[in-house]
């Protein structure tokens, strides 16, 4: 009898520790996928700011954001006049 409380005892801390193991990858596995999506939209965004100021940012800006609005450029233009939306040249 004893032995058969102590074989039972052994096959639930094994099942036991084999759910533990699990749960632990899955939430690595689950920081992991957020960290990656943190890391592209940062460097989306740096890419972003980068382009925003660089000299071609017109272009840049229309063809990545003004479109979803369906604004033509120089109504744009007219309402962000501001050198950091849009240049003058």
């Amino acid at each position: 009898m004893a032995d058969s409380i102590g074989n039972i005892t052994a096959k639930s801390d094994s099942i036991d520790d084999a759910r533990a193991v699990s749960a632990a990858a899955s939430a690595v596995g689950t920081m992991k996928k957020q960290l990656e999506g943190t890391i592209r939209d940062n460097a989306f965004w740096d890419d972003a700011f980068d382009q925003v100021n660089s000299d071609n940012r017109d272009d840049w800006i229309i063809e990545n954001w003004g479109t979803t609005t369906k604004v033509p450029r120089s109504s744009i233009k007219r309402r962000y006049p501001t050198k950091y939306v849009f240049s003058d040249t």
